[in-house]
């Protein structure tokens, strides 16, 4: 620009490198201040932000030298730049910019009126979009975890495991089994009794995650109807490094003084109540269990019906299956042999088996007993409060809340209490602690833009850019079905920390001519034109150099995507804000400013 303007080729690199070096400047600190605090986020935001708030305020720090150094020093010593004197752009960026420019000048009103909508949406949409702690990963594995209604064999587990094989064999690429016991020293994972199985399953890459879980579900239930099935995805490296749970909300039951486990009527009443507290799609694990039966003996009915303790006790083991005949050796082992009957009968048994008293007479065992059942969990899980039962819920923000709500408000506390966990917690305290560090940052880009500007309003200006561009990017973010985690979080924070980069340069551009003594229309102006190649380049060259994480599959483009969505949505409107908006609303408070305070 200085040599179209005459100057020779060293005055245009000394000129052109005092010119920026001021706006680079403060372009590097305000980026560095919006990065730096985040370093200070508690959990995974804290980890991955620090990674990269080192790296770019590292890379900027270079960058800024390089720019105000070796980029000028090359300029000057290329023979090639000595000897271009005129040439013609490959892309004309003046004119569409010119014609921008003077549409955005006839219809203020309407330019203002869309950017105060977008500045008032901005807490809408984020209150309304779901929030997590990473972002969703697409999975093509699986883990089925299988418990058999009945005590079966190592061998029938096997056999029922070998009818599915025909199954998954065509739907998997490969698929694998852990029956019954296992027998590795460490078995974190592979907890599994007589009667469980668990199945390993790579799908083949045609294949409906979904629909194949159908499938599955379908073939077990046919072997047995009352088998326990659930699903879940394999741990990735990155569960390992960051685990996180697909479950949300973990509401834990805690056994009250007097009660040795949860009684299934608790357990009804919570699922219950999470049922009605939930609005959209939720989906709930409990801990595999078994079913405890307890027989309540009346004792005085016993002595009003004349019948000793022993004689209802030898009534019930034999009806009940519990009347041992004999035991069979094998070996050095010991197999106890009862006699029949089924837990599946028992309410039908005890309604129609009578007991004789010490007068001959028979009475209905239903009048000596009451049925009571309790269910235990397989494993035990306690934390400082005590043992408790866990309830394991994915569902989004809104409806766990009202699931809290509502379960305390059920909560009488006589003989149980209630505690409440997960990553619903987490993200919570991570959007508090983001509010927090982002006021901070805010406080430090209007601290270093004053200095730069001198002034201590037209730091406002650029700032009323980042909510903007934010209620821009998240709405975008919002329609192609994203959610606030870590990775759109930090794609906000670069993306701000650019686009502010391009108002600053436009807006120091506006102040040296205005200091020129240029009026403001023409100042803006040729700002504009002066500045909209510089301006198009940064947004372009950000946004083209992430385009390609949006068509990858494995498991680091997944979770870069969101953050990729945030920055091509945000830089490309971020980018028009800052051609047309900032320097709209420039003029429209530079008079107003100018009367009540100084510049």
């Amino acid at each position: 620009q200085w040599k179209l303007r005459g100057a020779s080729n060293e005055e245009s690199v000394v000129y052109g490198t005092n010119e920026v070096i001021t706006p680079l400047l403060s372009s590097m600190l305000t980026t560095c201040a919006v990065f730096l605090p985040l370093i200070f986020l508690s959990g995974i935001a804290g980890e991955l932000f620090y990674d990269q708030a080192m790296a770019v305020t590292v890379g900027l720090v270079i960058s800024f030298w390089v720019s105000i150094t070796l980029i000028p020093t090359l300029y000057y010593t290329s023979k090639y730049f000595k000897s271009q004197v005129n040439h013609q752009p490959i892309i004309p960026l003046e004119r569409p910019y010119l014609v921008g420019h003077i549409l955005v000048e006839k219809r203020k009103k309407l330019a203002l009126i869309i950017t105060l909508a977008m500045l008032l949406a901005t807490p809408f949409v984020f209150s309304h979009m779901d929030k997590q702690q990473i972002p969703n990963l697409s999975h093509r594995e699986l883990i089925a975890n299988i418990t058999w209604s009945n005590n079966i064999s190592v061998d029938e587990n096997c056999n029922r495991f070998e009818s599915l094989i025909t199954i998954l064999t065509d739907l998997s690429k490969q698929h694998a089994a852990y029956i019954g016991r296992q027998q590795f020293m460490v078995i974190n994972g592979f907890e599994n009794e007589e009667n469980q199985l668990k199945v390993y399953v790579k799908f083949n890459d045609d294949v409906d995650i979904e629909k194949s879980k159908s499938i599955i579900t379908k073939a077990i239930k046919s072997i047995d109807s009352n088998a326990d099935l659930k699903f879940k995805y394999p741990e990735t490296a990155f569960d390992r490094v960051f685990p996180t749970s697909s479950y949300n909300l973990k509401v834990k039951i805690y056994t009250g003084s007097g009660l040795n486990s949860v009684p299934v009527e608790l357990v009804r009443k919570e699922l219950h109540l999470i049922a009605e507290s939930c609005n959209s799609s939720y989906s709930i694990s409990i801990p595999d269990s078994s079913t405890r039966i307890f027989l309540q003996i009346f004792p005085e009915r016993l002595l009003l019906y004349h019948i000793d303790t022993k004689s209802l006790v030898d009534v019930v083991r034999k009806e009940l299956g519990f009347m041992k005949i004999t035991n069979l050796s094998y070996e050095q082992q010991t197999l106890p042999v009862y006699f029949g009957g089924s837990y599946d009968y028992i309410e039908r048994i005890i309604a129609e088996t009578g007991v004789k008293n010490s007068f001959g007479e028979l009475i209905p065992l239903r009048q000596l007993v009451r049925v009571k059942s309790e269910n235990n969990p397989r494993s035990l899980f306690a934390d400082a409060n005590g043992l408790y039962y866990p309830i394991n819920i994915k569902a989004n923000e809104n409806d766990a809340e009202s699931i809290i709500k509502n379960l305390q408000r059920s909560n009488k506390g006589e003989l149980y209490s209630l505690g409440y966990s997960g990553d619903y917690f987490k993200s919570k305290n991570t959007a508090s602690e983001l509010i927090v560090v982002l006021l901070v940052s805010v406080l430090l880009l209007y601290f270093i833009m004053a200095a730069q500007f001198e002034s201590v309003w037209q730091p406002l200006i650029v700032l009323i850019e980042l909510p903007v561009d934010f209620g821009l990017a998240l709405t975008i973010l919002w329609i192609f079905g994203g959610t606030v985690n870590v990775m759109s979080l930090i794609g906000l924070v670069v993306m701000g920390g650019i686009v502010i980069n391009d108002s600053i340069l436009k807006i120091d551009t506006i102040n040296r001519l205005l200091n020129k003594g240029v009026s403001i229309e023409k100042a803006i102006k040729h700002a504009g034109v002066r500045r909209v190649k510089a301006i198009v380049m940064t947004s372009l060259t950000t946004i083209l150099a992430i385009v390609p994480i949006l068509f990858g599959s494995d498991i680091g483009s997944e979770l870069q995507q969101p953050m990729s969505v945030v920055l091509i949505a945000g830089m490309t409107l971020g980018t028009l804000v800052s051609l047309f908006i900032i320097p709209l609303l420039f003029s429209e408070t530079y008079c107003f400013f100018r009367r009540i305070l100084p510049r």
